[in-house]
């Protein structure tokens, strides 16, 4: 099974508007944490969520979580 790549290892914190997004999952993408295709000859694919409200959310960027899309402070824990 393959592993994803570490894109950055702090969460993405931004205010997302209401709507539908695909959280990358490889951690090859260049729109970090968002999905833009780069997964294809991976075994990954991207995390659909929902923003039902415009919120504030902090999104993992390590790959790590264990709460997908959000960060659960797993980049904490990654040496290097």
């Amino acid at each position: 099974m393959q592993k994803p790549k570490v894109a950055m290892k702090k969460p993405y914190t931004e205010k997302l508007a209401a709507g539908t997004y695909y959280w990358c999952q490889c951690g090859l993408s260049l729109k970090q944490p968002f999905c833009d295709g780069h997964h294809d000859r991976t075994s990954f694919s991207p995390k659909k969520f929902e923003v039902k409200t415009d919120k504030y959310m902090s999104l993992c960027q390590c790959k790590q979580t264990n709460y997908p899309p959000d960060c659960d402070g797993s980049h904490r824990k990654i040496d290097g």
